[in-house]
């Protein structure tokens, strides 16, 4: 019997190199817009180095307990909040710990609330510290990660008289996975949250981008979606890097845009690193730029992004 040649690796069905790169501006972008964050200019105290708010409406350092509590029964509703357990020592939440609905459990060693807004029933401004966060994953949520352990900084503010919502800080830090940092400034926001996600997003339909930054200091999670995507489509890691080292040169051929390069520059450095691999975006539009497009990665015809359409955006993309 005459025995087979091994098979060359064959170039990732779908596009996979954009794939690759998409997973993370994709990342980035969502998870950026779901965390919006402020500044303001009538400031009386500061707040920590995030947000600095008016003594007016601030909660800041001594407040009373009782705003806390009332702000987390309006948040998170009453019923939910009466399943976690906790103890609240002025502004900060002390072992905290949160049933899901998945059966797992969250603990959180401190929450502490340097500013909120509590003169609006959605509040126009917070800056909120999460330290020592568990995290117990559903299995297959993160492929080979069943627990997140980090730290989070949540801090924004919204001045609904200029329509206007400024992000100094956002950052989820997990160390041994991944690190993500957002920081930007939007205009044209018609309102700060809402009683469903749908009139969160609602009130940022029409928002545009002034600036935006994001960091993805990245250790181990996209060594994890890499190999997820591999294996949905029947690869190794290694057969996926293989296929797309020799799809390349044709992909760079075909995007020739100052973009586009970036982009394949992104997903070259990626792809070759897989692991401590930091990435960089930075939007700074001439003129505000719809978010919605951003989001969206201006996508064309068959399911790409339209690069022409994003050059406004005057993005920088780069991989380290």
């Amino acid at each position: 019997m005459t025995s087979q040649p091994p098979s060359r690796p064959q170039p990732p069905r779908n596009n996979t190199l954009m794939i690759a790169a998409g997973a993370v501006v994709v990342v980035a972008l969502l998870v950026g817009a779901y965390f919006l964050f402020f500044e303001r200019d009538d400031v009386v105290s500061g707040a920590g180095g995030g947000v600095s708010v008016s003594e007016s409406q601030a909660l800041v350092g001594g407040g009373e307990v009782g705003d806390i509590q009332a702000f987390l029964e309006k948040s998170i509703g009453k019923e939910n909040l009466e399943k976690a357990t906790y103890t609240l020592d002025g502004n900060t939440l002390r072992d905290v710990t949160i049933p899901t609905p998945e059966g797992k459990t969250i603990t959180v060693k401190e929450i502490t609330f340097l500013a909120l807004d509590t003169a609006n029933p959605e509040p126009h401004f917070m800056d909120v510290r999460v330290k020592g966060l568990s995290a117990e994953l559903p299995e297959g949520r993160i492929p080979g990660v069943t627990k997140v352990e980090g730290d989070i900084v949540y801090s924004y503010e919204f001045d609904p008289a200029a329509k206007t919502l400024s992000v100094p800080a956002a950052e989820f830090n997990f160390p041994g996975l991944t690190r993500f940092n957002v920081s930007g400034k939007f205009t044209e926001v018609a309102q700060m949250g809402g009683a469903t996600p749908d009139e969160a997003m609602s009130g940022m339909a029409g928002a545009k981008i002034e600036d935006l930054r994001i960091v993805w200091a990245d250790e181990k999670l996209l060594r994890a979606l890499l190999e997820q995507t591999a294996q949905s489509q029947g690869m190794t890691l290694d057969q996926l890097k293989a296929g797309v080292t020799q799809a390349l040169p044709m992909l760079e051929q075909q995007m020739t845009g100052d973009l586009e390069k970036q982009v394949l520059a992104v997903a070259k450095a990626a792809l070759d690193k897989v692991d401590n691999v930091t990435i960089t975006i930075v939007a700074d539009p001439a003129e505000p730029f719809p978010l919605a497009g951003f989001l969206a990665l201006a996508m064309g015809p068959g399911g790409m992004p339209d690069f022409n359409a994003l050059k406004p955006l005057n993005l920088s993309i780069e991989a380290e």
